[in-house]
């Protein structure tokens, strides 16, 4: 699980990547919404970025995750980090 690792190892890598479960914000599915698993799992995105601090780092999943809790935590801490943003 993503929340539980300790990402040091990776300090300094060229990329970093995540893609988080799209299911609960696809339009696929009728009952989406963000879930508390969801910002589980963006945090620990956000703790990856804070301890490897790739040179770049890409962020997949689909547009309906802009809306997301999580979405707003991982670019936070992109933009906390320094990291010029484009999505």
């Amino acid at each position: 699980r993503v929340e539980e690792q300790d990402f040091r190892r990776f300090a300094g890598i060229d990329l970093g990547w995540a893609s988080p479960p799209c299911i609960n914000a696809s339009v696929a599915k009728t009952d989406a919404g963000e879930t508390a698993e969801d910002q589980q799992m963006a945090r620990g995105v956000c703790r990856f970025i804070e301890q490897a601090r790739p040179r770049a780092f890409a962020l997949e999943n689909v547009s309906g995750y802009r809306s997301f809790v999580a979405f707003g935590l991982i670019l936070g801490t992109l933009r906390e980090c320094g990291y010029a943003l484009h999505y």
